[in-house]
């Protein structure tokens, strides 16, 4: 199945303002809440759990109906990848102490994970699309490959934490997680770019649908450099990833 079959007579739609609004009413939100609260917050851990642990079962389940309802489309397979590695490493997080170096080094990867996925399935589009022609043979290795290679990640930074980088310094995200957190944020942007310019020239639904995704990750690697954890911002960007997933 070919979702790329280009429609050259569509024109701008309801739906790609909705991109565009889903992309800077966040952004604008959160700006205006950070200059006008910059200080309030709201602990309450026992609530951050649930969300991070409900959203990470949600990106699970979204990632196998996505991989069984789409299976015959070339290349779906990274982007159910994506998001099984964004929930089983959010399973890991929430199980961690909010704030601490564990949970800060869970969310970047997190990210990475996921990220390079997306990317790796705008990179299988160009090549297909530089061959003019699809594969005989689907990845299937990619779905299993990821579910083993997270969960291993996943044990083994619980088992190894005291021999991780350090993530947070002085209440603080250290450099290294801000410069790991860059590489997800452009694979987020990169693939979104990509799948809403494919939406436009082919009005696929399913298109909208994973580029509104990726549009609301990348808002949740971007929040990192801004919002404080227990800030306004922090839960705003928390429960819209969950309302998306869901």
């Amino acid at each position: 199945m070919n979702l790329y079959v280009t429609d050259k007579k569509r024109r701008l739609d309801w739906n790609s303002l909705n991109l565009l609004l889903m992309l800077s009413l966040p952004a604008l939100i959160m700006a205006v809440v950070l200059l006008l609260w910059p200080d309030v917050t709201w602990q309450a851990e026992t609530l951050h759990t649930a969300i991070v642990l409900v959203g990470s079962l949600a990106a699970i389940m979204l990632s196998l109906f996505t991989v069984a309802r789409y299976h015959e489309i070339v290349g779906i397979e990274y982007l159910s990848s994506g998001l099984l590695s964004t929930g089983i490493i959010g399973g890991f997080q929430s199980v961690s102490p909010p704030g601490s170096s564990l949970y800060i080094w869970f969310h970047v990867c997190s990210g990475l994970f996921s990220g390079a996925c997306f990317f790796l399935y705008l990179f299988n589009q160009r090549k297909i699309k530089a061959r003019s022609r699809s594969p005989n043979v689907r990845a299937d290795w990619v779905v299993p490959g990821t579910l083993v290679s997270v969960l291993l990640f996943g044990v083994g930074s619980l088992v190894l934490n005291s021999r991780l980088p350090a993530m947070v310094g002085n209440n603080n995200p250290t450099q290294l997680a801000w410069i790991m957190n860059a590489f997800p944020l452009s694979f987020y942007l990169l693939a979104a770019t990509f799948l809403f310019s494919s939406y436009r020239k082919t009005g696929n639904g399913e298109l909208f649908l994973f580029t509104a995704i990726l549009i609301f990750l990348f808002q949740t690697s971007e929040v990192f450099y801004f919002a404080r954890l227990w800030s306004v911002v922090w839960w705003f960007w928390l429960t819209l990833r969950l309302a998306i997933y869901l």
